[in-house]
């Protein structure tokens, strides 16, 4: 065991603190700063600054690496496919029609919904001419949106009024 008592040392009694006399001149001690915190300072800047360089690093080493083409899950690189497209055919297509929904209903027929004000339908068009076969016009207060089929029927969905209409696939009459 270290040498050396363990014993609180006695303290002075503690003296009444004097008001000091502000008329006679200034002593020694009231022209002292109060001592100085630069260390401290520093050390916080210098904290800060490798932080901040640890972040940048990160993020650039992060970005640099969502960049490239591979991106890696889970230790698996997996890559991304550009696939390029080649039309092989036009077909002719009502240049007033306003299309929000299609879809192709096998033989060689489409199914459209058309959207504007006042202008809104829902029609079976031939594919090779593009010639309207079936129409049913919308109220001129809805706005035509997207179209879809299950089974024998046609659902449609409109913008704004939060309608949806259920037609027959063949005459487009509504359920």
């Amino acid at each position: 065991m270290a040498g050396g008592s363990l014993r609180k040392k006695p303290q002075p009694p503690k003296s009444k603190r004097s008001v000091p006399n502000l008329s006679s001149s200034p002593s020694p001690m009231a022209s002292r700063s109060p001592p100085a915190l630069v260390p401290d300072h520093k050390r916080i800047f210098i904290l800060v600054s490798i932080s901040l360089i640890v972040c940048v690093i990160v993020l650039l080493s992060i970005s640099s690496n969502t960049s490239s083409s591979k991106l890696s899950f889970s230790g698996e690189e997996v890559s991304a496919e550009v696939y390029s497209v080649e039309v092989v055919n036009e077909y002719s297509h009502d240049p007033n029609a306003f299309t929000q929904g299609l879809l192709y209903a096998g033989n060689d027929s489409l199914f459209e919904s058309t959207g504007l004000h006042g202008k809104s339908s829902v029609r079976k068009v031939d594919l090779k001419t593009g010639k309207v076969e079936v129409l049913e016009r919308m109220d001129y207060s809805f706005f035509g949106e997207g179209l879809t089929m299950i089974g024998e029927r046609l659902y449609q969905v409109t913008w704004l009024t939060k309608t949806g209409f259920i037609y027959e696939r063949n005459n487009l009459s509504k359920v």
